[in-house]
């Protein structure tokens, strides 16, 4: 059985500009879940938008400022944090970082053109 389609190189996949300050890439996926890379520059911000998928990210590299329901917290290369389902969310980028998201659902299969 061949399952060299289930390995994707980094250079297999081009960045998608979201913002001035933010591209993503989606570097695997699957029926159920979606696995992206997120660059953003100082400034950079994501309003995360109430959806039926649980996320989880991964600081790959930078600092950013999360908040959830009231709550906010600086978390910085090495840390991560959960996003349930239906839950907004604010990610400010302190630093020039990545975080590293892995998407339950099908939420970014509308980017994976060149995939």
């Amino acid at each position: 059985m061949n399952l060299s389609h289930l390995l994707k190189e980094h250079s297999d996949t081009c960045w998608e500009v979201v913002s001035e300050s933010i591209e993503k890439k989606v570097v695997g996926y699957c029926e159920n879940l979606t696995l992206l890379m997120i660059r953003y520059k100082k400034g950079g911000i994501e309003l995360g938008k109430e959806t039926n998928q649980t996320k989880v990210a991964f600081v790959s590299e930078g600092t950013f400022e999360i908040k959830m329901k009231g709550t906010k917290k600086i978390l910085q290369k090495g840390d991560s944090f959960l996003v349930p389902s239906y839950l907004t969310h604010e990610v400010k980028c302190i630093d020039d970082g990545v975080l590293v998201n892995v998407c339950s659902h099908n939420a970014h299969l509308d980017t994976l053109d060149n995939y």
